[in-house]
């Protein structure tokens, strides 16, 4: 059924503008000059018709979803202009004339605290928040609560994560130094000193002992695959010699055959022998120049497989020198990453160690407040301090500083 228009006088209209403030449950923040966007979610009001009242979230594309009209542009406007647009709407629509609409702020996106505090995360906003009452409600921030662990419990931890990573960058070092000699033709590797690793003499030693041991079984690896292509091209040889000979005596006996056919025939022609004896001697002739055709074919196999054994067996230096550039580029990408490990444990054992520091002497040092804000699509940020009021969506990073002393 088609609605019908709907007409309210004015002493109607005044009424329902006196309720709007009552209607609405936020601050000036909703009322005046926030700008709404995508998380927050709206009370829309039409005075005229209360089946249009609802709550609606502006979602991921910017819009409110409402019934009658649509989808209807909120990101990034104020209120005033989001009640504008959804009153022209319903007009233009035919559904009311001069419809008295309000649109409020149910709920704002939340807002964000990350960094030294006990629970970062997501919290709700209320207007008026300050970055003093975030942080109480994550937990508050203090020497203990630095990455949620205690300095005095951290540091061992940081010692062994340190100690581990320079173990392993060492034996990756000396890993390295074998296979760079290896591509050299060298017996032995120059080896980094050991001074440079601040590792245990023995845990060195052993390295470079265990290091050793492997590239001999690596060499001795390889040797035996040489001399396994060398006995197998030389069997090949022996095989090919063989078949030759092989081949060379069926081709003499073809010869022989062939004249004593011939004379065969002649006494065959004199009646001076049989019919069969001359097909006997067609017989062996057919054979034994099958037995030279089969050894033929023997030999050139034989002799591809000889080839094929000596590529490999030329191939195999070849083949090794990319496997070891292969690895040695990986072991020093490796080595990086561990050197990485290391800055990064010392890092944390330094700070921890100052953190210790400043707890045994009862000093909290000083806080550090950046607040992250979207403006026109533009994410700034921008220092403040404990009385900061924050807005909806905003994010607040939190860093302890202190000072080693």
């Amino acid at each position: 059924m088609a609605r019908v228009p709907v007409r309210i006088g004015p002493a109607v209209a005044a009424t329902v503008l006196c309720l709007l403030p009552l209607l609405g449950g936020s601050s000036a923040l909703a009322q005046e000059a926030y700008r709404v966007a995508s998380g927050d979610a709206l009370e829309v009001h039409v005075g005229q018709l209360p089946e249009l009242n609802r709550r609606v979230t502006v979602n991921i594309d910017g819009n409110i979803a409402l019934p009658t009209i649509g989808a209807v542009r909120a990101d990034g406007l104020p209120l005033e202009e989001i009640r504008l647009a959804i009153a022209k709407r319903l007009a233009q629509g035919g559904t009311l004339i001069d419809p008295q609409v309000l649109v409020d702020v149910a709920q704002f996106r939340p807002v964000y605290v990350s960094g030294d505090v006990s629970k970062p995360g997501e919290y709700e906003f209320r207007p008026g928040l300050s970055i003093r009452q975030l942080a109480s409600l994550a937990g508050g921030y203090d020497v203990l609560n630095f990455r949620s662990s205690n300095p005095m419990v951290q540091l061992p931890d940081f010692r062994a994560e340190r100690d581990g990573a320079w173990l392993e960058l060492t034996r990756q070092e000396i890993h390295i130094a074998f296979l760079q000699a290896e591509l050299d033709g060298r017996q032995a590797p120059s080896l980094p000193r050991p001074d440079d690793f601040p590792i245990p003499e023995s845990a060195f030693m052993n390295a470079v002992e265990l290091e050793t041991k492997l590239a001999q079984a690596r060499a001795a690896g390889r040797e035996r695959q040489r001399e396994y292509l060398r006995r197998v091209i030389s069997l090949s040889t022996e095989q090919v010699a063989a078949l030759q000979e092989q081949r060379r005596q069926e081709e003499a006996t073809v010869r022989q055959m062939t004249e004593d056919l011939g004379q065969s025939q002649s006494l065959l022609s004199r009646g001076l022998t049989s019919v069969t004896r001359v097909q006997e001697n067609q017989r062996s002739i057919s054979l034994a120049q099958s037995r030279a055709a089969e050894a033929t074919a023997n030999i050139a196999r034989a002799g591809r497989e000889r080839e094929e054994y000596s590529h490999r067996l030329r191939s195999l230096d070849e083949e090794r020198r990319a496997e070891v550039l292969e690895e040695v580029e990986k072991g020093r990408a490796l080595a990086q990453m561990l050197r990485v490990r290391v800055a990064a444990a010392n890092e944390k054992l330094l700070y921890a160690g100052a953190l210790r520091s400043q707890l045994l002497r009862g000093s909290r040092g000083t806080v550090i407040f950046v607040v992250h804000r979207r403006d026109k699509g533009v994410i700034q940020r921008l220092p403040a301090d404990e009385d900061t009021v924050l807005l909806p969506g905003d994010a607040v990073e939190v860093t302890l500083s202190y000072e080693a002393g």
